[in-house]
């Protein structure tokens, strides 16, 4: 067994957490690029590719567990009325979420197979849930682990996934998304002012709005870069659009390929 999967080992058995994983794996390659080995025990650009896939799909057999080993689930049809829309907290422990905003409203529609909690401004989710919510001037996800699938407006959003895919629609002034392992998909709907795009293990694809003034930032650890558009002037690691003075967006993958499209 190597080393890596030894760590993905410790990973499944959830002795380690993914970001542990992570910084492990990284260590490994450092470590190993200092070493003289043979050319096929070399761990180099081409495992990337199976190093990623395999320790997202490990991760992943641990979600149904962690979804069992949970509170109890039920059918939930709920409404919650007049709620504040200044800010709000969303904590998905364990599944597969669908959230999207819904403007003229005061309530949060949730429906699925799961369970909830809302108290002092924080939603709490665990199943497999949709949920409509109203348009928050701040609104923050952090998801442990699943498929989260978003489409949602605010001025503020901030979005943080440790484990799973996530699909994002996106409308806001200023956002952070970031995924710790897993791949993700991000659609900015309009152009924001301030954005930062990161992905710790797995494959990052960004779409820009069409229409776009404004700097994009790149960088990559392990991995590559394909801007897939041809409207831009580039400078290093910075690409031009219009006068470059409108909107800053910043995209960064660790480990794992990217498209900006």
């Amino acid at each position: 067994m190597s080393e890596i999967e030894k760590v993905l080992k410790l990973l499944e058995e959830g002795k380690i957490s993914a970001d542990e994983a992570l910084r492990l794996i990284e260590a490994i390659k450092e470590k190993k690029e200092k070493e003289s080995v043979r050319d096929e025990e070399r761990f180099d650009f081409l495992d990337i590719g199976k190093v990623v896939s395999d320790a997202i799909r490990t991760t992943f057999s641990v979600v149904p567990n962690a979804i069992r080993m949970g509170f109890s689930q039920r059918r939930i049809d709920e409404v919650i009325e007049d709620v504040g829309l200044e800010n709000l907290r969303v904590d998905i422990s364990a599944g597969d979420v669908e959230l999207e905003t819904r403007e003229g409203t005061r309530r949060i529609e949730i429906r699925g197979s799961g369970n909830f909690n809302f108290n002092d401004g924080t939603l709490t989710l665990m199943g497999d849930l949709e949920v409509t919510l109203p348009e928050f001037r701040e609104l923050t996800i952090k998801a442990k682990a699943g498929d989260i699938d978003v489409d949602i407006k605010g001025e503020r959003i901030n979005v943080e996934l440790e484990a799973g895919d996530g699909d994002f629609e996106l409308d806001a002034d200023e956002l952070k998304v970031s995924a710790k392992m897993g791949d993700l998909d991000v659609y900015l709907k309009r152009a924001p002012k301030e954005a930062e795009i990161r992905c710790g293990m797995g494959d990052l694809e960004v779409k820009l709005p069409e229409k776009l003034d404004g700097i994009v930032e790149t960088s990559t650890t392990f991995g590559s870069l394909y801007v897939a558009r041809s409207d831009f002037k580039r400078e290093d690691d910075k690409y031009i659009f219009g006068s470059g003075k409108g909107s800053l967006i910043k995209i960064h993958t660790k480990m794992g390929n990217a498209t900006v499209k």
